[in-house]
């Protein structure tokens, strides 16, 4: 199928998913949906669009249609470059992103699951929460080496989360 000359360019909504998703590293239409307060059948044409532009990847197999588990997506070379013109993201960390498609199963299902988090924190506690992802750590020099997975402040009071796979004993 041949590409359209001309295209529009992105609105809000579809920047918005892709600094979701650069916050984030991975979504779902599930985590989109309480994420941007919409519709189901909005964020599927959106990540539907953005996927077929080159925005974004899409990650589903055919054992996963067969399992019912979603599809996960992640940014593209394209969403990146789109990304490198907002001022407030750290283009070292951006650059480090380019190998998210690469990783494993259990670090896409943790970073799904720090999605979710947010997405509950920010409904509980509204603008009094600042929540600060691993990937946006990286742009402090103040945090030690080994970053939290999450970085949290509700009013006074700081939190570093750090989640473990179920699996995991102490």
């Amino acid at each position: 199928m041949k590409e359209p000359k001309f295209r529009r360019s992105l609105n809000v909504l579809q920047k918005d998913i892709l600094l979701a998703l650069y916050k984030f590293r991975f979504c779902t239409v599930e985590v989109l949906v309480e994420y941007q307060g919409i519709k189901g059948n909005y964020i599927y044409e959106r990540l539907k669009l953005l996927v077929d532009q080159g925005y974004i990847g899409r990650l589903f197999s055919d054992e996963d249609k067969i399992n019912r588990k979603a599809a996960t997506y992640y940014l593209l070379t394209k969403g990146f470059q789109v990304l490198q013109t907002e001022s407030d993201i750290n283009q070292k960390t951006l650059a480090n992103a380019y190998n998210d498609r690469r990783l494993g199963q259990v670090f896409i299902d943790r970073c799904l699951l720090t999605f979710q988090l947010y997405n509950k924190l920010r409904d509980i506690y509204g603008k009094d929460l600042t929540y600060l992802s691993k990937r946006e750590l990286l742009a402090y020099d103040s945090f030690p080496k080994s970053l939290p997975d999450v970085y949290l402040s509700i009013g006074d009071k700081d939190y570093r989360l750090e989640l473990f796979p179920s699996s995991t004993t102490c």
